[in-house]
């Protein structure tokens, strides 16, 4: 229940319990929410609390008004582009979304195989790691770590914090231009130590990615592994007979 004696608005303590309710899947995409009645006499609360608690969590796109029929909880999953270049915050802003990165550990490692060979560094030379969580609203949608050479970009460890483009400052700091990537994709359950990070539960299949980007110049600029939860996120690709270059690897 609520507290009433806290110096928290009782709306954000409302908005905060469906929020949590939603995202550990109380309350499925597509689902009708209760009325607003029901919500007041569950929480003990009056109407105009109940509607400010709605009102933000609609603005963070977790609910969704639907004349006539009452409040849902909005279609999280996400169209993504495979043959996408975009950073995470171009491509969310492109779509209309609210983006956020939080930073779980950035750091100093030496390179192994076969990051240290995708990144054209030798193995053992310095690399950067950086492992961050990205949101779509309120909600986790992906778990990147990514890898940068720490010879060639020195300041980045410590520019990079949270809710930083890492592309843009790239591109401000460096003057890199991010031309082509290449991406191996694959599928693998979430383990118990990153479903707390994603906020789902152990064992649920995620799209695991490979990603290296390449500069103007053809050169590599970082390579990434990023976990995506599939029940909120698609991939789609546009196949150009001249220029498709989609094949299929098989596993040994």
């Amino acid at each position: 229940m609520l507290n009433t004696n806290s110096s928290k608005p009782l709306y954000d303590q409302l908005k905060q319990l469906i929020k949590n309710d939603i995202i550990s899947g109380v309350y499925r995409p597509g689902e009708r929410m209760p009325s607003e009645a029901e919500l007041c006499e569950r929480y003990e609360v009056s109407r105009v609390t109940v509607r400010r608690a709605l009102k933000e969590l609609a603005g963070e796109n977790l609910l969704e008004g639907r004349q006539g029929k009452g409040t849902y909880v909005a279609n999280q999953k996400q169209k993504k582009s495979m043959d996408n270049i975009r950073g995470y915050s171009d491509e969310m802003s492109r779509s209309g979304r609210t983006s956020r990165r939080l930073v779980l550990e950035k750091g100093l490692i030496p390179s192994e195989e076969p990051v240290a060979q995708r990144l054209g560094v030798a193995p053992g030379d310095p690399v950067i790691r950086l492992r961050r969580v990205m949101y779509d609203g309120a909600a986790p949608l992906m778990l990147d770590t990514a890898y940068y050479s720490a010879y060639r970009f020195p300041e980045l460890l410590t520019r990079v914090q949270d809710d930083v483009s890492t592309y843009r400052l790239l591109e401000e700091e460096y003057g890199i231009v991010l031309s082509k990537a290449y991406r191996e994709f694959d599928i693998e359950l979430c383990s118990l130590t990153d479903s707390r990070v994603l906020m789902c539960a152990p064992g649920d299949p995620l799209f695991s990615i490979f990603k290296v980007a390449y500069d103007q110049y053809g050169e590599p600029v970082h390579a990434a592994r990023s976990l995506v939860l599939s029940s909120r996120s698609t991939y789609v690709v546009t196949v150009d007979e001249s220029a498709a270059d989609l094949h299929i690897k098989m596993k040994e």
